[in-house]
């Protein structure tokens, strides 16, 4: 990122706390600034890039989110977001490689909206949904084609495995372990410690 192009676009609040922290953190802003430029221009071609890109861009504000959570010292939520970043990256580099696996990752993705808003609907009612939602929701499964993709995945994900095989399948096997042994425990251990220490004082 260029002085010039920084006056002409000031930086976000986050990422100026952050510079003023981490003052390395410049190169990073950088790259963050230019991968957002490149998905942000990047032309129509096909559906299966389309796609993609579209993951880059949840990737990018994800990345954003993180970085804004550690600038205002929420970094507890920022390591959890973590894994999450990580999976989604890993299942978009993983789309790239396997453009035939394009229409499985569409199914899914209507199928898991499906179940999403039946269950939000669901834990919205106190007691039985109206006759209104109850068209919405049959208007929405049938829409999603819900029962035969179901059928479809049964127990399974659009790429066909579980997170540790994504990822040694796209090359993140390192990171993957890091996640699991480390970045991703700090917070459980940091809470589960947390909570020991105050049943001990309760009892003192």
């Amino acid at each position: 990122m260029t002085s010039d192009h920084t006056t002409e676009n000031p930086l976000p609040s986050h990422l100026r706390l952050l510079l003023a922290r981490y003052p390395g953190f410049r190169e990073d802003v950088a790259t963050i600034a230019n991968i957002g430029m490149k998905i942000n221009t990047f032309p129509k071609r096909n559906e299966h890039a389309d796609v993609c890109i579209n993951q880059c861009r949840v990737a990018w504000e994800w990345l954003n989110s993180i970085s804004c959570l550690v600038a205002y010292d929420y970094c507890l939520g920022a390591a959890s977001l973590c894994r999450n970043l990580f999976e989604l990256v890993a299942g978009t580099v993983f789309l790239i490689e396997h453009p035939d696996k394009l229409q499985d990752f569409v199914d899914y993705g209507k199928m898991i909206s499906y179940e999403v808003v039946k269950a939000t609907m669901e834990d919205a009612q106190a007691g039985p949904m109206t006759p209104r939602q109850q068209v919405y929701l049959e208007a929405l499964k049938r829409k999603t084609n819900y029962e035969s993709v179901k059928q479809h995945f049964k127990h399974k994900n659009w790429y066909g495995g579980n997170i540790r095989k994504l990822t040694e399948a796209v090359g993140g096997k390192v990171v993957y372990r890091l996640l699991q042994g480390g970045i991703c425990d700090c917070p459980r251990r940091r809470l589960h410690n947390a909570w020991v220490q105050s049943r001990e004082m309760a009892v003192l």
